[in-house]
């Protein structure tokens, strides 16, 4: 889902073009030790998708990852990893808008993907240090599937944050899809965090022009 932006002012973006680790965001310590097990920068040329490689994302450089537990030296003991982009000046602004670009490298539909009722992106936000907030996750898809059936599915946008995807009709693929939802609140200073949890391989997803409007 995406909403008209043209109005909107961009307060800060990040698209990955030039590494920006420890000065424009900080990520939990990127890896990529072959290219099926990454959390890192990427053209896309070091790393491999089951359905295909990524497209439609912004310039020539996009955050990915697959199996985020893989490494116990370089990957979160909880398979969780996260990037943070911080201090982002928000003073007089108003209609705080997020917006970024995502996409799933695994497409072979329900039933026969590989992303599993743990899994999720979860994008969350804080003002003025005052504590994360929920912005949008994308999670598996759970609608239609036996009620006992919770791995193997495609991923999608999970705008009630249940740990399920919203509908079959808004899936993540390997074409990046822009998302944009409601950051609430202003102040002066805005952080925002990306979570991510993959933890096996075919388990892929990547983003990018991650936006502040």
């Amino acid at each position: 889902v995406d909403v008209d932006t043209a109005t909107l002012t961009a307060i800060r973006t990040e698209d990955f073009e030039t590494d920006g680790q420890g000065t424009r965001y900080t990520a939990s310590t990127p890896f990529s030790s072959t290219a099926n097990d990454h959390w890192n920068r990427t053209d896309g040329t070091d790393i491999s998708n089951i359905s295909g490689a990524y497209s439609s994302f912004s310039g020539t450089y996009f955050w990915a990852t697959e199996d985020t537990d893989y490494g116990a030296s370089s990957a979160a003991a909880n398979d969780i990893q996260t990037l943070d982009i911080t201090g982002i000046s928000i003073t007089g602004a108003s209609a705080l808008q997020f917006r970024g670009l995502f996409g799933a490298g695994n497409e072979r539909g329900a039933g026969a993907s590989a992303y599993d009722s743990v899994d999720y992106i979860k994008v969350q936000a804080q003002i003025d240090g005052g504590g994360y907030s929920d912005v949008i996750w994308f999670a598996y898809l759970k609608e239609g599937r036996p009620s006992n059936d919770y791995t193997n599915e495609p991923l999608g946008v999970d705008r009630d944050f249940d740990g399920k995807a919203d509908s079959a009709d808004d899936l993540l693929g390997i074409a990046l899809q822009p998302y944009v939802a409601s950051i609430s609140g202003t102040g002066n200073t805005l952080d925002i965090k990306i979570s991510v949890h993959m933890e096996y391989g075919s388990e892929e997803i990547a983003f990018d022009n991650i936006q502040v409007l």
